[in-house]
């Protein structure tokens, strides 16, 4: 398990599972190499010690 990659992100974000199935939206989630994934579709860099949502995705 890991943290998602950019692609799995925007993949999950045009599935739309998040807001049919009401997960958390008012923070970003964790994200592969240092990235903030927002639910707009905005990834940023970070630094570790940010607060974010965190999901696992299955390699």
């Amino acid at each position: 398990m890991s943290v998602p990659s950019q692609d799995q992100w925007q993949t999950l974000l045009a599935a739309d599972v998040m807001q049919s199935n009401q997960w958390p939206m008012h923070l970003p989630y964790w994200g592969s190499d240092h990235t903030a994934l927002f639910t707009s579709g905005k990834i940023t860099h970070i630094s570790g010690k940010s607060l974010l949502n965190i999901m696992c995705v299955s390699n």
